[in-house]
């Protein structure tokens, strides 16, 4: 065998990449993939006898003294199982199988609707009576069949489906415990695993990891910066694939409170936009007069007797203020308004565009690092490691969160990024004037900084304060270059500050 390939050059050129190819084909096949699934080894499939159906009165019909017993109840006719509007509890006993996966499929109607309930069961494993498994979303159109995972640690005794309202009611054609799969492999994955273990074998055969990185060259530049722009196109791909309707904006008269596209910005926007500090929503009199309203326990009784109350705002002297960060809300919503004022970005519009200025700036902060601190590095590991940095940050996590929570954090990042580079820039360079532009920029990112989350600025002042203690002691430099420096990086830094702690005055 040695032979025939010694003697062969194209079989010794190729076969490390077939071998790859397999391998990774191997690595797919057992980690994303659902083999196991599909080839039976799992649980027994089982199909539940309809007919068994024990009627189980709906939750929402228990007041409904006049409601007919059809409207109330789930009935089984030949064509399964039929659940009226008002919703229905399905009870299925003695079961006796083991099982990790149900699968519930309704009878196609139109107009199509969704579908909405949760699973309950009972087993062998755990005390008797039923406890919650699993929810579930299924629609009366094309995708009628879906597939919920249980949470069984014995022998499945019962399950109890409940249906919520629907507009016409539906009717329930299969349920399947542990059904069959097809055989899924995800060739993405495969992709990604053989390009990425092909560039491995021709970095290693091309002997590219020996070269270093050169300040200047203008070939690794171009390289670097490419690399740069596959990983922000990433971002882009998240925003495309990301399964959500409100992709760029939202009508500024959305009222759903979601804390996504729903969040304090939005109701912070509509309450700007009528020249109020406070949110318009007023909080109800039952948390106002609250023995303690700041009480987590006291707040969700308060809601379990039926008194409405807002999460993640502030309440002060009888009004609601949001409290995350202002920045993000003033670069992004305002701008924003101001061009569609019937509209309002979508979170995930918001995280996106942070996420996609992002990357560059660690990009560009990575470069300036590898500078300053004149590090020796060859450059398959300088690249490697600048597009690992998006990752390590959790940028696209928190990109794909979009959410208020979310917000603050991406964006924060993106103004810590941009202090620690400016900084690092700023000590570096000679030149007078771009010296004391990049540390009026770097005051100016802290503050803004500060103003997204200010607690992420601990790291960043931590990592930068010795290289300004430094500078001002350096005797190298010019009495006047010293204070020069600290006047342009005070001056935006302090204003800054001074008008968050305005805006804080004014509301509180």
């Amino acid at each position: 065998m040695r032979a025939v390939i010694k003697n062969n050059l194209k079989l010794k050129t190729y076969l490390p990449y077939i071998v790859c190819f397999v391998i990774s084909g191997l690595i797919t096949l057992m980690f994303f993939s659902n083999l196991f699934q599909a080839s039976e080894l799992g649980f027994k499939t089982q199909s539940i006898n309809l007919s068994t159906v024990k009627e189980v009165k709906a939750e929402q019909a228990e007041d409904s003294t006049n409601a007919s017993r059809d409207e109330i109840y789930a009935k089984y006719k030949n064509d399964g199982v039929h659940i009226s509007k008002n919703g229905a509890d399905v009870e299925f006993t003695n079961l006796n199988t083991y099982s990790k996966t149900l699968e519930i499929s309704l009878q196609q109607t139109k107009p199509v609707y969704y579908v909405t309930g949760s699973v309950e069961l009972e087993d062998f494993g755990v005390a008797p009576g039923y406890a919650l498994a699993s929810q579930f979303k299924i629609t009366t159109g094309k995708f009628n069949t879906t597939k919920v995972r249980l949470e069984s640690h014995g022998k499945l005794n019962k399950i109890k489906l409940h249906f919520n309202e629907t507009p016409n009611g539906i009717v329930v054609k299969n349920i399947t415990i542990n059904p069959k799969y097809k055989l899924h492999i995800n060739y993405g994955k495969w992709a990604i695993l053989f390009v990425f273990g092909s560039a491995i074998i021709t970095i290693r055969k091309k002997k590219w990891h020996k070269i270093a990185y050169i300040q200047g060259d203008r070939a690794q530049t171009i390289i670097f910066w490419a690399l740069c722009a596959i990983v922000t196109g990433f971002s882009l791909y998240i925003w495309l694939r990301l399964n959500t309707y409100n992709r760029i904006r939202v009508p500024l008269s959305y009222d759903k409170y979601d804390f996504i596209d729903g969040n304090p910005y939005t109701e912070q926007l509509k309450a700007w936009k009528q020249g109020s500090l406070s949110l318009l929503q007023d909080p109800p009199n039952g948390l106002l007069h609250s023995t303690n309203p700041f009480s987590i326990g006291k707040r969700m009784q308060l809601v379990r007797e039926g008194t409405p109350a807002i999460w993640d705002v502030v309440l002060h002297n009888g009004k609601y203020y949001c409290y995350f960060g202002i920045v993000p809300f003033i670069l992004t919503y305002l701008p924003f308004n101001a061009l569609f004022p019937a509209w309002m970005p979508s979170a995930i519009m918001v995280t996106t565009l942070f996420a996609a200025i992002t990357i560059p700036a660690l990009f560009a902060l990575w470069k300036e690092i590898i500078t300053f601190f004149e590090i020796r590095i060859n450059y398959c590991s300088m690249l490697l490691i600048g597009a690992a940095l998006p990752f390590g940050c959790l940028v696209f996590y928190l990109q794909a969160s979009a959410s208020i929570y979310y917000i603050p954090m991406v964006s924060a990042i993106f103004f810590g990024t941009l202090f620690v580079y400016a900084s690092l820039k700023a000590v570096r360079l000679k030149t007078k004037f771009t010296q004391y532009a990049l540390f009026a920029l770097a005051g100016l990112s802290l503050a803004l900084q500060c103003g997204c989350r200010p607690n992420s600025c601990i790291s960043t002042v931590a990592f930068i304060a010795p290289l300004f203690i430094a500078l001002l002691l350096n005797n190298s430099r010019s009495v006047v270059n010293k204070v020069s420096a600290a006047l342009s990086f005070l001056t935006p830094a302090i204003a800054g500050f001074a008008g968050i702690l305005v805006y804080n005055y004014l509301r509180f």
